[in-house]
Order: structure tokens, then sequence, then C-alpha cells
């Protein structure tokens, strides 16, 4: 997506092979359920005929323009697998959405990208860990489902 221009290509990789490894016993697997990398580091993998079904069924604007939700909302239709990454990272904020991400990934990217293209996630947390100010660039991470409108927040796995 536009707004995760630092995502690590190998976690999206990891993601695939271990969705693949899951067949036929997972029709969607994702690490942003229970969110344990930085917001920016989101992937999403399912099958076609999950899609299918969720195109048929879902009603609610968001569900239809989000695709995904109508899935890992509604386990009882769904396999829905989970990914989560030790150590948690979640509260850092690696997307782009506002002026003061753009700051960030602007100098993340001039600091990183000229001498190593080809960089991950642990070389983005290592300068951030060797720069502690930068951190102070953008706020925590909110919770996935801060971030989304409070109905499907409302209906999502442990709300009450």
């Amino acid at each position: 997506c536009a707004d995760s221009p630092l995502i690590d290509p190998r976690m999206v990789d990891e993601l695939v092979g271990e969705y693949l490894e899951r067949l036929p016993a997972c029709d969607y697997l994702s690490n942003t359920i229970n969110q344990s990398c930085p917001l920016g580091m989101n992937s999403e993998v399912f099958s076609r005929d999950a899609l299918e079904r969720a195109h048929a069924d879902a009603r609610d604007l968001y569900e239809r323009e989000h695709v995904t939700p109508y899935i890992y909302l509604n386990r009882e239709k769904f396999h829905v697998c989970e990914k989560h990454y030790v150590p948690d990272l979640s509260a850092l904020r690696l997307t782009l959405d506002t002026a003061e991400d753009f700051a960030l990934v602007q100098q993340i990217l001039e600091q990183i990208y000229p001498g190593m293209p080809d960089f991950g996630l642990s070389d983005v947390v290592g300068l951030l860990e060797r720069n502690p100010r930068l951190r102070e660039i953008v706020p925590a991470a909110k919770s996935q489902y801060e971030r989304r409108p409070k109905e499907i927040a409302a209906s999502a796995p442990g709300s009450t």
C-alpha cells in the first residue's frame, strides 16, 4: 500500500509462506489482528474463495470498501489465522498518513536507503534505537481498532 513505504518485503514473503503452509486450514492470515508489528508493516493473505464469499455476503459499506474486515470479523464463516511477532513493536508508527509521518519516513530513508537500499524492519528499528529523537517526530501508533469506525471496533475480537 502507498501508506506503507517502509514495509519489509521479507515479512510479507514470510507471511505468504506461512499462509501456504497452513492451507487448507486457513482462509485468512494477518499480522494486523492483535497487532505486534509496527503500524506500516501490516500484511494480509487470503484465499480467492474467501474474497469471493466476502464480496457476495458483505453489506456494510466499510466492509465492502476495505474487503478484509468482513473476513476477520466473521470467524464462524472463515478460518482466520494470526501472526504475532516478538518483541512486540506495535507502538511503533511507520506508516504514512500525516505530515509528521512523512517527516519520519523522509528521515529514515535519507539515513538508511543510500547505503542499504534493501533495508528491512530490523534496520529501521536499529536506526530508531540509535537516534531516539526520530521517535519523537510522530506519536505512538494507535491500535488497529482505535483507527476504525466505532461499529467495527465494537465487533472486534476481545471487545465487550
